[in-house]
């Protein structure tokens, strides 16, 4: 009797959990049991000597591509230099005088024009700004009209009744009469100053020059000798300038109107030269077409691809 008290109790209970469990779909009841078999199935094939954990599935993404980096001033420097741009004609060397008895001096020329503007003339502007710069500091200055108290009255009863755009505008106005003078000197000599300075930077002749020993040694030094507007201004006072060819970068100031090449000096690390230093602004060779060609009997050598045989391609212009 006991004994089937407790068979009846163990009945009912197994009957609640059984009543109290989820529900599987008979789909995913099969599923499941056919993925234990073949577990079972593969575990029983595999030998049981293996220790190995399963190997989990990885996703494999693609590699992101090396960051590129931008080339250094040098190393664009040193590329235009290890493939220069091959000549397209003849470029000999000619020997001109020497100081010393023991060397041989060649000279060839890259660049050479005439100028568009009179050294003379600029010679002229340069001194007539000089003299703006030094006589404006001991000019008298202009008496200033006195205001009756008629007038003033007049001018308190304007402000009152005004408002406050047009104080503004009045206050404008009267500084710039005030200071017309000083305003008028300051823009005239920036004016002047900006166009000589400018006119100076052009170049008149670039050469490549090459000293070598007579005596058969291989100390030879070649380097670039360029002349300037500013230079002939000085009627041969100031020397042409002496640079390396490694210090030197070419490029279009505006690749739509290709018509000037500029030249900038650089340090010899490679870097500008300093913000208030005339080495600062570039020298400018002129490649438009030459209209007084025939009649001029100076020295005249127009040639791009001379210019990119001793530098290298001629590029855009560089970042700022």
């Amino acid at each position: 009797m006991e004994r089937t008290a407790r068979f009846a109790l163990r009945s009912v209970l197994l009957h609640r959990a059984t009543a109290s469990s989820p529900q599987f779909p008979v789909f995913l009841r099969s599923s499941n049991a056919s993925s234990s078999r073949s577990a079972s199935t593969t575990t029983s094939q595999s030998p049981s000597t293996s220790t190995q954990p399963p190997r989990e599935a990885r996703l494999s993404f693609p590699s992101p591509p090396p960051p590129t980096r931008t080339p250094t001033l040098q190393q664009l420097r040193a590329g235009a230099a290890s493939s220069p741009v091959p000549l397209l004609a003849p470029w000999p060397w000619h020997t001109v005088p020497s100081s010393s008895p023991d060397e041989t001096v060649l000279e060839r020329t890259v660049f050479a024009r005439p100028p568009t503007q009179s050294p003379s003339l600029l010679l002229l502007v340069l001194g007539i700004w000089g003299l703006l710069l030094i006589t404006w500091p001991s000019m008298p200055s202009v008496p200033k009209k006195e205001i009756s108290e008629e007038e003033r009255a007049k001018i308190e009863a304007r402000q009152r009744t005004s408002g406050l755009i047009t104080k503004i505008s009045t206050r404008i106005t009267d500084t710039i009469i005030a200071y017309s003078e000083p305003i008028l000197m300051s823009g005239v000599a920036l004016v002047i100053g900006a166009f000589v300075i400018g006119s100076s930077r052009i170049v008149t002749r670039l050469s490549m020059v090459q000293i070598r020993p007579k005596n058969g040694s291989t100390g030879t030094k070649t380097f670039l000798k360029l002349t300037s507007v500013g230079h002939e201004m000085s009627k041969g006072l100031v020397k042409p300038k002496e640079m390396r060819v490694e210090d030197c970068k070419v490029y279009f100031p505006n690749l739509q109107k290709a018509t000037t090449v500029r030249l900038q000096l650089l340090r010899p690390d490679g870097t500008l030269a300093p913000r208030w230093s005339v080495d600062r602004i570039p020298y400018a060779l002129n490649f438009n077409v030459m209209k007084e060609f025939k009649e001029t009997n100076k020295e005249v050598v127009v040639s791009m691809n001379r210019v990119e045989h001793v530098f290298g391609r001629v590029g855009g212009p560089p970042p700022q």
